[in-house]
Protein backbone atom coordinates (compact mmCIF):
# COMPACT_ATOMS: atom_id res chain seq x y z
CA UNK A 1 0.00 0.00 0.00
CA UNK A 2 2.84 2.27 0.53
CA UNK A 3 4.34 1.70 -2.44
CA UNK A 4 1.31 2.90 -4.56
CA UNK A 5 0.59 6.07 -2.16
CA UNK A 6 4.20 6.50 -2.91
CA UNK A 7 3.93 6.45 -7.07
CA UNK A 8 0.70 8.32 -6.71
CA UNK A 9 2.73 11.24 -4.75
CA UNK A 10 5.46 11.29 -7.35
CA UNK A 11 2.87 11.04 -11.03
CA UNK A 12 1.01 13.76 -9.52
CA UNK A 13 4.12 16.11 -8.43
CA UNK A 14 5.25 15.17 -12.01
CA UNK A 15 2.45 16.12 -13.80
CA UNK A 16 2.19 19.07 -11.89
CA UNK A 17 5.86 20.54 -12.54
CA UNK A 18 4.63 20.02 -16.36
CA UNK A 19 1.32 21.86 -15.87
CA UNK A 20 3.29 24.67 -14.53
CA UNK A 21 5.55 25.04 -17.34
CA UNK A 22 5.43 28.56 -19.43
CA UNK A 23 3.44 28.32 -22.68
CA UNK A 24 5.31 29.84 -26.05
CA UNK A 25 4.00 33.49 -26.69
CA UNK A 26 1.33 33.79 -28.66
CA UNK A 27 2.05 33.28 -32.49
CA UNK A 28 5.44 32.03 -31.70
CA UNK A 29 7.22 29.21 -33.73
CA UNK A 30 9.72 28.63 -31.49
CA UNK A 31 9.38 27.74 -27.95
CA UNK A 32 12.34 29.06 -26.84
CA UNK A 33 14.87 32.05 -28.20
CA UNK A 34 17.97 32.25 -28.12
CA UNK A 35 19.68 36.33 -28.84
CA UNK A 36 23.33 36.78 -28.70
CA UNK A 37 24.71 40.64 -27.76
CA UNK A 38 26.00 43.25 -30.38
CA UNK A 39 24.29 41.60 -33.36
CA UNK A 40 26.64 38.05 -32.98
CA UNK A 41 25.55 35.10 -34.65
CA UNK A 42 27.31 33.11 -32.29
CA UNK A 43 28.08 33.34 -28.92
CA UNK A 44 29.34 31.20 -25.88
CA UNK A 45 31.06 31.94 -23.24
CA UNK A 46 34.80 32.71 -22.05
CA UNK A 47 36.53 29.12 -20.74
CA UNK A 48 39.97 29.93 -19.70
CA UNK A 49 41.67 31.41 -22.51
CA UNK A 50 39.55 30.45 -24.66
CA UNK A 51 35.43 31.23 -25.80
CA UNK A 52 33.53 27.82 -25.64
CA UNK A 53 30.77 28.19 -28.13
CA UNK A 54 28.57 24.79 -28.94
CA UNK A 55 31.46 22.28 -26.59
CA UNK A 56 34.14 23.63 -28.89
CA UNK A 57 36.88 25.97 -27.47
CA UNK A 58 37.80 28.71 -29.69
CA UNK A 59 40.86 30.90 -29.38
CA UNK A 60 40.31 34.18 -29.05
CA UNK A 61 41.38 36.60 -32.32
CA UNK A 62 40.22 39.52 -31.44
CA UNK A 63 40.21 40.64 -27.49
CA UNK A 64 41.18 38.00 -24.66
CA UNK A 65 39.09 35.42 -22.30
CA UNK A 66 41.60 37.23 -19.62
CA UNK A 67 41.52 40.79 -17.69
CA UNK A 68 39.31 43.53 -17.91
CA UNK A 69 35.91 42.61 -18.86
CA UNK A 70 36.78 38.59 -19.71
CA UNK A 71 36.77 35.96 -17.07
CA UNK A 72 35.02 32.14 -16.76
CA UNK A 73 31.23 32.60 -17.98
CA UNK A 74 31.85 35.90 -19.96
CA UNK A 75 29.91 36.25 -23.14
CA UNK A 76 32.11 35.97 -26.32
CA UNK A 77 31.05 35.43 -29.94
CA UNK A 78 31.62 36.25 -33.78
CA UNK A 79 29.39 38.16 -36.51
CA UNK A 80 28.90 36.16 -39.56
CA UNK A 81 32.02 34.90 -41.36
CA UNK A 82 34.05 36.99 -39.06
CA UNK A 83 36.23 36.28 -36.38
CA UNK A 84 36.10 35.26 -32.46
CA UNK A 85 35.22 38.29 -30.09
CA UNK A 86 36.39 38.32 -26.75
CA UNK A 87 35.60 41.14 -23.90
CA UNK A 88 38.29 41.54 -22.06
CA UNK A 89 41.90 43.40 -22.79
CA UNK A 90 44.13 41.42 -21.68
Amino acid sequence: MQLSNLMFALVAVGASLGLAAPSPEKGSTETTQWTCPNGWSVCGECNGTSCKIAASNWDCEVGSCVGDGGGDGAICGNHPGGKIICPGSG
